[in-house]
């Protein structure tokens, strides 16, 4: 689709422009060859950036060949390449083309996330993020009971608390990389949390009211004390 840039100058845009992807340009060099430029020539070409106003292009150091990969810098901004078209006896012969720096395709997950730690109520999860390609920048964590968001629990690491007992754990991983969208990966559930350990009560052996004391019955010196 065709985005040509709005030129701030009030003169001609540096060239119409159209969308494309930010990992790796390979510049058309060969059409514009075909269909614009004559047969036979001898080709140098160079790439050249214009981040708003057309007249602003600046020659790109060293971008000088048929293919260019583009630097995350240049996300949003509009790339263009000029072919120089050299002919013996002839006069040199120019085609511009452009595209408007767009963001690269997101991490992909080559390892799932996963947890570790044991599901029991006051115990500690802790996700790892796994394996992605192209290598994220950095990562993002949510962490989920039964599929629900729990509130604030964003860290690598989650302290499960009674309000997740008897729920299963997730972790959604999200992959972020300069220049590029984000990609997410979610891990496989942990088993049901379990509640934690209740500390139980045992009777001590009642005495029995010494004479004269104001005890009523036996059961009434009975005390219990924690296990």
């Amino acid at each position: 689709m065709l985005r040509p840039p709005s030129d701030r100058s009030g003169g001609k845009p540096c060239t119409a422009a159209r969308t494309a992807s930010y990992t790796s340009l390979l510049l058309a060099v060969s059409i514009l060859v075909s269909l614009l430029l004559p047969t036979g020539a001898a080709w140098a070409t160079s790439a050249r950036t214009a981040a708003a106003a057309a007249d602003d292009c600046a020659a790109i150091s060293g971008a000088t060949g048929a293919a260019y990969t583009v630097p995350a810098s240049l996300l949003g901004k509009k790339l263009t390449v000029t072919v120089t078209a050299r002919r013996t006896g002839h006069p040199s012969g120019t085609a511009t083309a452009a595209v408007i720096v767009a963001r690269g395709s997101a991490p992909k997950v080559t390892t799932a996330p996963a947890i570790s730690g044991t599901a029991k109520v006051g115990r500690t999860l802790k996700a790892a993020h796994g394996t992605w390609t192209p290598a994220p920048t950095s990562y993002g964590y949510q962490w989920y009971a039964n599929g629900t968001a729990i509130t604030g629990a964003t860290t690598s690491s989650l302290v499960l608390k009674s309000a997740q007992a008897g729920k299963k754990i997730t972790v959604k991983v999200t992959a972020r990389r300069t220049g590029h969208t984000t990609g997410t990966a979610l891990s496989k559930p942990t088993s049901a949390v379990a509640r934690g350990g209740r500390r139980g009560l045992r009777s001590r052996r009642c005495r029995r009211p010494r004479p004269g004391s104001r005890g009523g019955s036996a059961a009434s010196c009975c005390r219990c004390r924690p296990r």
